[in-house]
């Protein structure tokens, strides 16, 4: 960041501490307003972010936290649903698997092997493969979204920040629940648990859920739907009082969709938009076209009328099946000391068969598959005094990718003398891939004064990587091999800053680097990539006023990015290569306000200014061109700005009944798909409405609702990609939900 608009941003947050430190003093002893003395205050949500529980609102980072209440209210039911509520957070899925990005840093593309910026833990377990975050959430007690990097308590491919999912644990009293919710295209889902005590030492909790839905997508070659949605899963937890200070959780779970509801649909020819005045090099035909084939109809420049329509000869095949355990040990040693250990094994499979030809030939296939495994252990040990809070910890993984792959199977329409797919593909790409993270890290609090404390953070970090994968083209002819490893290390300190001079205010300054690790791509065949690495600084507020009913948060932050890894679909295959280096510059507002009694209003902007920085490659759909200078161009996935609004009015009707009319409003500025930031993978700014009115009868213990999501039924790309020459450069992505709606009931005994 410029030294001026740094220093100007610093000037400005102080300038608003000061500001609001005098407001809340002068709150504190004035009156309030009629509203605001007749109700009570918004209740704080409580977090682990820092691996120890504490207010999101005494939390000294950029924190976003959504309750089992908020989930339920605004039916939230898997990771896909949250990044509008998120500031600088966007989520497209591709083929089951959510990119997730926070603040420009993210999964840039789709590939077994392939590391994302942004972490995911369960309950504290680490997501090697975050694939697995694509499953329906089930049983949540809270979803905590950290932006900004997390090198220090969560270590590896937290440059982004880190998504915790916490799910809900036994309980001392017995509890059961039902939801079933019913919608349009023949939406139909089911969630139960049951929880409870099996004696005085021992309490388990079940939960199962099932979700069922027809297409979105009408193929016009079939007269089938696609894009429907079939999944189940389970999860069981065990609690046991071993003794009075040493308490073990056993859980396990279990996830299995299969359905076609990963459609790739055909948006318009790739290559157009580039060279305005020469349609000779956009208004080309699909080699699949003069092939005989058809596409979805199209206009004058070959873009999609409809691009909800499809026009294929195979179905979007989709299996997802993931299952793992974990046990958690907490040991109170003392009053002020405790041992945790959390160990965990997690597998992964999962299928995606589509094809990129977009035609109603069998002209091209494409297959995707991964099988894995990983086993983790972290050991924390913690210290909690009046004037310093501290945790030591170690971590391993063992993560292993025992067949990754991806296949391309060329039929009749592209010259093969097959008629049916081979058995055996004609272009087969990868193998196996493992890798070996240790790690040590310290982070303690100390209260300088009773008002200003400081927090320094350090964690020490090193992977060994290896691979052996294989190109066949054609099949069984090797053509390519790649045997090889790498170790990689890293030290990433922290030091923050906090100062609460009231109860109601607190502001913080950090300074944090984090580590996303260099290694390999299964199917790229090409050496490693070197590891990126950035230094951030971030200050903010974080202030409770008028009786705790008006909240706000905002953060201003810096990054300075090396060796960014940047994907790209290089001879149908996709590649890593590292970019020189990159810049965010940001602020970020949340709030929350509670201007009248029973009205509350959730809030927040975000300006995010993410580019690259002497960064030069090639376009693999305009090769012409040669290498490009990409210096300044935003990176992919990444809207400038980003804008929330999601008010909720509660209407008491007597005997502790009530109806709550509450919606959202979510809004994204123009968001590019690649590093070449053109219109040929691209979204332009656009917004979706949600909104729901609920009964709740007798105290929550029952409840009605009806529901609709993208009111406008607005059409939005989520994710975009320009496929290969072989198949003549189409361009190809997903979209958005249409227009949903339904009727849910549920509950509680």
């Amino acid at each position: 960041m410029p030294a001026k608009l740094y220093s100007r941003l610093l000037t400005t947050v102080a300038a608003s501490t000061l500001a609001t430190s005098t407001l809340a003093q002068e709150v504190a002893h004035t009156a309030q307003p009629q509203a605001v003395i007749e109700s009570g205050g918004m209740e704080d949500i409580v977090v682990t972010a820092e691996k120890r529980e504490s207010s999101v609102q005494k939390t000294p980072l950029s924190i976003t936290a959504l309750d089992s209440a908020a989930l339920s209210s605004r039916g939230i039911v898997d990771i896909n649903q949250v990044s509008g509520l998120v500031p600088s957070m966007a989520i497209n899925n591709y083929a089951g698997t959510p990119r997730i990005t926070i603040r420009g840093l993210g999964l840039t593309a789709f590939a077994p092997g392939f590391d994302g910026a942004v972490a995911v833990h369960v309950n504290g377990v680490y997501l090697a493969h975050v694939v697995e975050a694509g499953a329906q959430f089930l049983d949540m007690e809270r979803v905590e979204v950290l932006r900004g990097p997390q090198g220090t308590l969560y270590g590896r491919n937290a440059t982004g920040g880190s998504v915790n999912l916490i799910t809900k644990r036994p309980t001392s009293t017995f509890e059961a629940g039902l939801e079933v919710n019913v919608g349009n295209y023949s939406y139909r889902a089911a969630e139960g648990f049951v929880s409870g005590p099996v004696n005085d030492r021992i309490r388990a909790r079940f939960a199962i859920r099932g979700e069922r839905r027809d297409g979105f997508s009408l193929n016009l070659f079939d007269g089938k739907r696609y894009d429907d949605l079939a999944q189940f899963g389970f999860r069981g937890s065990l609690e046991f009082d071993v003794a009075e200070r040493l308490q073990l959780a056993l859980s396990g779970d279990y996830f299995y969709g299969n359905d076609h509801q990963y459609a790739t649909h055909f948006l318009g020819n790739g290559r157009q938009g580039r060279f305005v005045g020469q349609p000779s090099l956009y208004n080309q035909e699909l080699p699949a076209v003069l092939a005989g084939g058809q596409t979805i109809p199209r206009n004058s420049i070959n873009e999609s009328i409809n691009p909800r329509l499809l026009n294929t000869d195979r179905p979007p095949d989709s299996m997802r099946r993931y299952y793992g355990f974990s046990g958690t040990l907490d040991w109170e040693l003392n009053d002020n000391v405790s041992l945790k250990s959390i160990t965990s094994y997690r597998h992964i499979y999962y299928l995606a068969q589509t094809e990129r030809d977009a035609t109603n030939v069998y002209f091209a296939n494409f297959n995707q598959s991964e099988r894995a495994r990983q086993f983790s252990e972290e050991l924390q040990l913690l210290g909690d005094t009046e004037s310093l809070k501290w945790i030591v910890g170690a971590y391993y993984l063992n993560d292993r990718i025992l067949n990754g792959y991806q296949e391309i199977d060329f039929g009749p329409a592209a010259g093969a003398t097959n008629v049916t797919p081979p058995d055996r593909p004609e272009i087969f790409m990868g193998g196996s891939a493992s890798t070996k993270a240790y790690a040590i890290f310290a982070q303690a609090t100390y209260s300088l004064t009773h008002a200003l404390s400081i927090t320094p953070g350090i964690r020490y970090s090193e992977e060994k990587r290896s691979i052996d994968e294989r190109l066949l083209r054609p099949n069984p002819v090797v053509a390519a091999t790649n045997i090889d490893s790498a170790s990689f290390h890293a030290v990433t300190p922290k030091l923050v800053l906090q100062y609460e001079p009231t109860s109601r205010l607190m502001a913080y300054a950090s300074v944090s680097k984090g580590f996303k690790s260099g290694g390999y791509a299964v199917t790229g065949l090409q050496g490693e990539v070197q590891p990126e690495k950035l230094w951030a600084y971030e200050i903010g507020i974080k202030s409770k006023l008028f009786n705790n009913h008006f909240q706000t948060n905002i953060s201003a932050f810096h990054y300075d990015y090396t060796n960014l890894q940047v994907s790209k679909i290089v001879n149908n295959r996709a590649v890593l290569e590292n970019a020189a280096d990159a810049t965010v510059d940001g602020i970020e507002l949340e709030l929350r306000l509670l201007p009248i009694q029973n009205l509350v209003i959730s809030g927040s902007f975000a300006y995010n200014d993410a580019k690259f920085k002497n960064f030069a490659t090639v376009d693999p759909a305009f090769p012409e061109l040669l290498s490009q200078d990409l210096s300044g161009k935003r990176l992919p996935d990444s809207s400038k700005y980003t804008f929330s609004v999601a008010p909720a009015y509660t209407i008491p009707l007597g005997d502790e009944d009530k109806i709550v009319v509450s919606g959202e409003y979510n809004w994204r500025s123009t968001r590019y798909f690649t590093p070449f930031n053109l219109k040929n993978a691209y979204q332009p700014a656009f917004g979706m409405l949600n909104a729901r009115i609920r009964y709740a009868g007798s105290g929550g213990s029952w409840y009605a609702e009806l529901w609709g999501k993208n009111l406008t039924n607005k059409l939005a790309v989520i994710g975009s990609f320009v496929s290969g020459p072989a198949f003549g450069f189409p361009r190809n992505g997903q979209l958005e939900d249409p227009r949903t709606y339904g009727i849910r009931v549920g509950f509680k005994l």
